[in-house]
């Protein structure tokens, strides 16, 4: 992880926390990390949320792959967000991944 110890401890401790009031609540917390374009390829903070998730015993959904390959077709042309293909795209790998949990009764 690449980001100072500042934020990456704050960063930690909002998880921690959203986490904990989850739990509290009878709930399961997953972490996804869903890329804009700017941060797409910044493992820098890609690698501080792997770290996170692990610290904190937390479930990772990683972000869809190959959208590097097709920057046009899943971004806004003049907008760092997901077009409406990318959401597609990004919808179809968060169902699959929490399709794979425990909550799979409660997608259908």
């Amino acid at each position: 992880c690449m980001l100072d110890s500042k934020d990456y401890k704050n960063t930690l401790n909002y998880i921690d926390k959203i986490n904990q009031l989850i739990i509290s609540k009878g709930g399961e917390y997953y972490l996804a990390i869903i890329p804009n374009y700017f941060t797409l390829n910044d493992y820098r903070v890609y690698g501080c949320y792997k770290s996170i998730s692990a610290k904190l015993d937390i479930k990772l959904i990683d972000a869809p792959i190959n959208y590097d390959r097709n920057m046009d077709r899943y971004f806004f042309k003049h907008d760092p967000h997901l077009s409406i293909e990318g959401n597609k795209n990004l919808a179809t790998k968060l169902f699959d991944s929490l399709n794979q949990t425990k909550w799979k009764n409660y997608l259908s």
